[in-house]
């Protein structure tokens, strides 16, 4: 009746059975594609209904990784399905002195087998290709951390036929925006690598002992010019990792490929050591912005920690331990302070132990002294703690 109001309930009831039976909808529609594809794939038909079924369900279902294996057999048959003929004009060297064409014999062979050599169509295998790359491209995007949308991706593009290279030179535009959604998605960062590998494969002959990219910037074997052009794609990647470190610091994929690359550009580039001096100390002031805006990121530590490594001398242990007791004093709760300045501290120990051992003492005393407030207030690391602090009485 009008203006009666209708008891709440009963809308609630309503709307869950409502709900239920669109649910249910949704699941046997589901299990129907679900079951076209099986069916498929048990009688390994590799045709177009096969792709057809393949994009269905992984549209529903995208982290079905034995829907992209079926869809990859397809696809391999399909290639081979448009062909177009074999065309080799070899130049006729004699044809000026030649006075008449032995027909008969053209005409012999013509008629062997009625037959002509083909080939499938590069053009035909490009499209699929292109449809396969825009459906990754619209998986990825509703779905940026599935390992075999990446897959399949990355296979499309080893199939691709591309003879200029530029499908590496797209698809680095493509992650790229991937990585402006999310700039630490380790899947976009692990694929920009393997772009840029694939980038400077492109630049050198095929040569047996040639380390991968990166690796390779510091092989003899690999020719000056290649050298050149794999250290421009090497800061190309520097200047994008210090781009996104810039726009956030806690970004650990980034700083991962900083510091997988500085060691190898600088070695190519044949650096004095005045000049890696410098560029250590850039490095070292860039992580002390990054300590100091956020002291409880690990990342920022773990490179921290790295970049000492690389140069433990005295005057950088103890210019780098000032830095961390200043954030001590700011953060006197941050178990990432004093972990890393017990870590530094015991590593200047050790290195003035022979010629100062009155002040190594000293430092292993307020090593043993944080790493015992540490077994304190981060108990899931106790164990860890007292190991270290077993090594200093040792």
């Amino acid at each position: 009746m009008h203006g009666v109001r209708r008891d709440r309930s009963s809308q609630t009831a309503e709307a869950r059975a409502a709900r239920k039976a669109k649910e249910a909808s949704k699941l046997q529609a589901y299990l129907e594609v679900q079951s076209r594809f099986f069916e498929l794939k048990s009688r390994k038909e590799h045709s177009q209904d096969s792709l057809a079924a393949t994009t269905k369900i992984l549209t529903l279902s995208p982290e079905l990784y034995t829907a992209w294996n079926f869809r990859r057999d397809v696809l391999k048959e399909l290639f081979k399905g448009e062909t177009v003929p074999i065309k080799e004009e070899k130049k006729d060297f004699f044809a000026s002195v030649r006075i008449e064409e032995d027909l008969s014999a053209a005409s012999a062979s013509k008629r062997n087998d009625g037959k002509e050599e083909r080939r499938p169509s590069l053009d035909y295998k490009r499209s699929l290709l292109e449809d396969d790359l825009e459906l990754t491209t619209h998986a990825l995007r509703a779905h940026p951390k599935v390992y075999w949308i990446w897959n399949h991706r990355r296979w499309c593009l080893e199939e691709y036929p591309d003879e200029t290279g530029t499908k590496w030179k797209r698809e680095l535009a493509m992650v790229d925006k991937m990585l402006e959604m999310d700039p630490r998605n380790f899947h976009g960062w692990t694929h920009r690598r393997y772009i840029f590998s694939r980038l400077a494969s492109s630049t050198t002959s095929s040569t047996p002992d040639l380390p991968l990219y990166p690796y390779s910037l510091t092989s003899p074997e690999l020719s000056p010019d290649s050298r050149r052009t794999q250290l421009q794609l090497a800061r190309q990647e520097l200047s994008y990792s210090l781009s996104k470190i810039e726009t956030n610091f806690s970004n650990f994929s980034a700083w991962h490929r900083r510091s997988i690359l500085l060691p190898l550009v600088w070695q190519a580039e044949s650096l004095s050591a005045t000049q890696m001096r410098k560029r250590r100390d850039e490095e070292f002031d860039l992580i002390k912005q990054a300590l100091f805006t956020d002291p409880d990121d690990q990342s920022v530590w773990i490179y921290h920690e790295w970049l000492i490594d690389k140069e433990a001398s005295q005057d950088v242990l103890e210019r780098e331990i000032e830095v961390v007791r200043e954030l001590v004093d700011l953060e006197p709760d941050s178990k990432l302070c004093m972990r890393a300045l017990s870590h530094n501290l015991s590593m200047l120990s050790t290195v003035i132990k022979g010629h100062d051992p009155q002040r190594a003492k000293s430092l292993s005393e307020e090593t043993r002294d944080l790493l015992q407030r540490l077994v304190e207030v981060d108990p899931d690391r106790k164990g860890r703690y007292l190991d270290l602090l077993q090594g200093l009485t040792a």
